[in-house]
């Protein structure tokens, strides 16, 4: 089913985040630059100290909840073959002190086709001209709007906030991929975005809106 699902998505991004909830592996959601401790997952196999910005395989794979669960590729539990679909994809985590930014140019030459971020509650994404940068929600306010202002370099950006909701787990995702038509719609150096919010209920998790198109981001 992994196999599948990965196909879906590369075939259509906007679409697969309209259908699925996309729930990010615990480990994968960890402090990213910062590090933390993965091993008392309970997964059964060793998990790395931390997931480091940078580019990795990723798959996704159905949940208990019926959620389409990101993870790292090597973690599936099926074996792979050399028909196996790799979503390869540039990770850009939570710095809990501030933000983790790429460069236009570095995630061009990355190789990546994707962009994933770990989750947003109460965290910004910003795009400059210069880049993408995933800025924390665990500061202050004041501290967030300075380091967008540092940024922006008082150029135009365009930004989403993910606001950290009224229940426990409510949270955004981001994922950018690169244009296939040579037409960007939001003028992101031929790359696109697509955000999800989820909501946590009685029942598990679902989808509380997505965006895309020029209803993704605000011009500032």
């Amino acid at each position: 089913m992994s196999d599948g699902l990965n196909e879906e998505f590369m075939n259509d991004p906007d679409a697969f985040l309209q259908k699925y909830t996309i729930d990010i592996a615990p480990y994968l959601d960890m402090e990213g630059k910062m590090g933390g401790s993965l091993n008392d997952l309970g997964r059964g196999i060793d998990q790395p100290e931390h997931i480091a910005e940078g580019v990795y395989d990723f798959d996704l794979a159905l949940d208990a909840m019926n959620m389409a669960q990101l993870r790292l590729f090597n973690d599936r539990a099926k074996q792979p073959t050399k028909y196996s679909k790799r979503i390869s994809a540039y990770w850009l985590p939570w710095n809990p002190k501030g933000a983790a930014s790429v460069s236009l140019d570095d995630l061009n030459n990355s190789g990546a086709a994707y962009l994933f971020t770990s989750s947003l509650a109460g965290c910004r994404f910003l795009i400059t001209e210069g880049g993408f940068h995933h800025i924390s929600g665990a500061i202050n306010r004041a501290a967030r709007e300075d380091i967008t202002e540092q940024l922006r370099q008082g150029g135009r950006a365009r930004s989403f906030s993910a606001s950290s909701g009224t229940a426990y787990g409510d949270g955004a995702f981001i994922c950018g991929y690169r244009n296939r038509t040579g037409f960007s719609r939001h003028r992101t150096g031929g790359w696109n975005f697509v955000a999800q919010s989820s909501e946590c209920d009685v029942g598990g998790y679902s989808i509380k809106q997505v965006w895309m198109n020029n209803d993704l981001f605000m011009i500032e």
